[in-house]
């Protein structure tokens, strides 16, 4: 047996594997400065020729700082009105440290984390985080801002999708 020979002295032709157009439209719909900055996005992802098209909310995460740390997470279209709803309950927590000290109230959904939570001083505070990039709001009531901000994304989305 001629080891040789059994190696074809060609490389055998492997079709060429064609990558599909993928056409991404997004437009900002606002952003909100904490301790560090977040910005919401409504996105569309389009296939020609596939004739599929993804609709999702961005919401981007970024630290403060001399060097500045980002991250994002996209809300699937079928998960935003979840989202909201989380945020209202979120919006309604009362926190009383009777039991315990500190309290953390948390929802996570697409990689997107918000955690409602107190400090030693007894404020109710509020965090986004995206892949360990947190940024802090110390106002509980600009969660509303948050809530305003994805429900002009998904207007958005509402006014400018198409189906097929």
């Amino acid at each position: 047996m001629n080891l040789a020979s059994m190696h074809p002295a060609e490389p055998e032709a492997r079709p060429s594997e064609a990558s599909d157009i993928v056409i991404r439209s997004y437009t900002s719909v606002g952003s909100m400065q904490g301790l560090g900055k977040i910005e919401v996005e409504a996105r569309e992802a389009f296939i020609p020729d596939r004739r599929h098209v993804a609709y999702f909310i961005r919401i981007s995460t970024e630290t403060m700082g001399d060097y500045p740390q980002s991250s994002a997470a996209a809300i699937q279209y079928d998960n935003i009105e979840k989202l909201i709803v989380a945020i209202d309950k979120l919006s309604n927590v009362s926190i009383k440290a009777d039991r315990f000290a500190f309290y953390e109230v948390e929802f996570e959904i697409d990689g997107l984390k918000i955690i409602v939570f107190n400090d030693a001083r007894g404020r109710t505070m509020f965090n986004i985080s995206v892949a360990n990039i947190t940024v802090t709001f110390v106002a509980i009531h600009r969660i509303a801002e948050l809530r305003e901000l994805i429900l002009r994304a998904k207007k958005h989305l509402d006014a400018n999708k198409f189906e097929y």
